[in-house]
């Protein structure tokens, strides 16, 4: 990806504290936008028609994975508008929007424009770090045991069990290769990942 992405290096108890102030409901992302721009109309051009979803829904990495691969779907079944391309989050500034796998859930679930460019610095931190966990996993963060503390890491930032971490990376050994984004791999992957779970709740009852 290219060099201005980032990723959040937050402690959990900051993003539990982020997590707790998302908007029970669907809300308008431009005024949440307007912390990162204050007094400036950018904001608004930004994030006009985005919505934050509700981040409480996603229980759990699987739920959220569902969304995801579903979103890459649509976005793949749109080439008129969208292109996927890993070097971008959301990047609506050429013939069509080009965007990466998480930039997929920015462009459908969170409706985002496909004529706007969005890098994750522009995000509120709850997506920030939604967005940064699904290029860690895309990445390669969850594929070799010496990424075990940045992997512990990503899921405890977006506030989820680090149980996962080894559920995700028993998944992926499994699964197709994810880098390319291919909408095929990532859906085996939910399904592979939604087994492993399952196996591991079998275990422990």
């Amino acid at each position: 990806m290219p060099e201005t992405r980032q990723t959040s290096t937050s402690t959990r108890d900051d993003s539990q504290d982020r997590l707790s102030s998302v908007p029970a409901a669907v809300g308008d992302l431009d005024q949440e936008a307007r912390k990162f721009f204050p007094g400036q109309s950018q904001a608004a051009n930004l994030f006009r028609h985005a919505k934050v979803p509700e981040i409480q829904k996603y229980g759990d990495p699987l739920e959220f994975l569902q969304q995801v691969a579903a979103d890459l779907r649509w976005v793949a079944s749109k080439p008129q508008e969208y292109t996927l391309d890993m070097d971008f989050w959301h990047n609506g500034q050429g013939s069509v929007c080009s965007v990466c796998v998480a930039g997929a859930w920015l462009a459908h679930t969170c409706n985002t424009l496909p004529t706007v460019r969005i890098e994750v610095y522009m995000l509120p931190p709850e997506l920030a770090t939604l967005v940064s966990f699904v290029d860690s996993l895309r990445s390669g963060l969850f594929y070799t045991p010496d990424d075990i503390g940045a992997a512990e890491l990503a899921i405890q930032d977006v506030g989820w069990d680090t149980k996962w971490v080894q559920i995700i990376r028993q998944a992926v050994g499994r699964a197709p290769d994810l880098k390319s984004g291919d909408p095929d791999a990532w859906e085996a992957f939910v399904e592979i990942l939604k087994e492993e779970h399952e196996a591991s709740v079998s275990e422990h009852e």
